[in-house]
């Protein structure tokens, strides 16, 4: 059965799913606090000043500053100069995001499903990359489909009231920002709205800073890594991952010496790999995996690095370079697979041929970041006009590349409960690096999903992953 994605022509009838359940439409048990609709967004915000000052003190320090790589700094109203390095004076809309009341507040919803591990058919979730801050929309597309999920289920559950996507995914993979969040998601098991924060958050830090001079990427690489493993580091000590340092004070070293493939492999835990590409004779597509796969593999990074290679666009990052020795059994330079597995979904079955049986009846949802007919990306100061155009090129062609390869899947797997979800009106026009327009990209995926086709879509997929079980 051929299951329509992201650009649906025509209208599916209303009458064959179940009544539709939209955030804004439900009443929690555990609250009268009704769910906020798009329009009053921005009073919700601002309605979080005492809450949002607790979370910002919280938030991870801000990276290192590389000398003379990044912008001018602009003067805040008290006249210092490293306003900009402090972040946005005036900080998006939905920054908050997490703030917005879902199941995982209640502790009253729980799937009454299989968990991963459980025998059944496999539940795979693919991630494209090359989001930008757009992959901010792939995360609301899994919070609403879960949203769903847990609502068609429910019974009184234990009050924790956590949803975690890697106990409801047997393997989930990304490339670039996708791999960054199947990282946060599978290997550092965060909730959906865990993973907006740090999303947000990395985003912030990293795009507001654009190097002064061209040279190996637009943006610090430097920084993005000091803000991954201070991510990882956070996660470590909460979840006490093998590898973390105890006498540390920083959490920047506390994540750096965690590996990405566990020294034993559980197979109750969500299997999690990100696309690469080994920089060499061929440019060869590598897997970076949480699990063992071959003991002959080379890839056996960090989780930090894990990001960083996966991330490593070549307009954007500069290449992820790796040293052999101090343990190591080789080294590489790795950059990102976003032209030919930008939409990882063909590696996807790859790798879930080997691992699972019965790949032929697995769930897979298949998430985008946006469909872009529309290229854009602002020229700064330090980038020619022909790397300009070098880049626009770049990212045209894996904007092309996302759909056709989804394509190309809809025939291979036209038995198979295969799905796609990917906003095709509204954010074409913004860029990458937009950390400011986290709003836009809300409201453009709300109204994708309040479509009638697209509501509809969602309940058929929602019954599939259900009837899975």
């Amino acid at each position: 059965m051929m299951r329509n994605l992201s650009n649906t022509t025509s209208p599916l009838t209303r009458s064959l799913s179940p009544p539709s359940m939209r955030w804004e439409d439900v009443q929690l048990e555990s609250s009268v606090e009704r769910i906020p609709s798009p329009s009053s967004i921005s009073s919700i915000a601002s309605s979080m000043t005492s809450r949002r000052s607790s979370f910002q003190s919280a938030r991870l320090p801000l990276p290192p500053i590389e000398s003379g790589h990044t912008s001018h700094p602009t003067k805040d109203e008290t006249g210092s100069a490293n306003a900009e390095l402090q972040g946005p004076r005036k900080a998006p809309a939905l920054q908050d995001l997490r703030h917005i009341p879902w199941t995982d507040r209640g502790g009253t919803l729980e799937l009454s499903t299989r968990k991963v591990g459980d025998k059944g058919t496999p539940r795979l979730l693919c991630l494209d990359g090359s989001g930008g801050v757009r992959g901010l929309s792939s995360l609301l597309l899994l919070k609403e489909f879960l949203y769903r999920v847990v609502k068609h289920k429910k019974f009184t559950g234990d009050g924790t009231g956590k949803i975690l996507p890697c106990e409801y995914f047997d393997m989930i993979c990304g490339t670039g920002t996708g791999g960054l969040i199947a990282i946060m998601l599978g290997k550092l098991r965060m909730t959906v709205d865990e993973a907006i924060d740090k999303y947000l958050e990395l985003s912030r830090h990293i795009f507001a800073q654009k190097k002064w001079i061209w040279k190996e990427g637009r943006y610090s690489a430097r920084n993005l890594e000091f803000i991954v493993k201070n991510i990882v580091g956070e996660r470590a000590l909460l979840l006490k991952l093998p590898g973390y340092d105890l006498h540390s004070t920083s959490l920047e070293d506390r994540g750096k010496r965690i590996m990405m493939r566990e020294s034993k492999s559980d197979p109750k835990l969500c299997k999690v790999f990100v696309c690469a590409r080994q920089v060499n004779d061929s440019c060869e597509e590598v897997s970076i995996r949480s699990y063992s796969f071959d003991k002959s593999q080379q890839e056996d990074l960090t989780i930090w690095e894990a990001a960083r290679a996966t991330t490593a666009s070549p307009y954007f990052f500069k290449p992820l370079r790796i040293p052999a020795g101090n343990g190591r059994r080789v080294g590489g330079v790795y950059i990102d697979a976003a032209v030919g597995l930008n939409n990882p979904i063909k590696r996807l079955l790859v790798e879930a041929r080997r691992e699972f049986p019965n790949i032929e009846n697995a769930f897979i949802l298949s998430l985008g970041s946006g469909i872009q007919d529309l290229i854009h990306l602002p020229r700064s100061a330090g980038f020619s006009l022909f790397r300009h155009l070098q880049a626009l090129t770049f990212l045209q062609k894996i904007a092309v590349d996302c759909e056709s390869v989804h394509q190309d899947a809809c025939k291979e797997l036209h038995k198979t409960p295969y799905f796609r979800l990917n906003v095709d009106r509204g954010v074409h026009g913004i860029s990458h690096d937009a950390w400011n327009q986290v709003d836009a990209i809300y409201q453009s995926t709300m109204a994708y999903m309040q479509r009638g086709e697209t509501d509809t879509y969602i309940d058929r997929i929602v019954d599939a992953f259900i009837e899975g079980k």
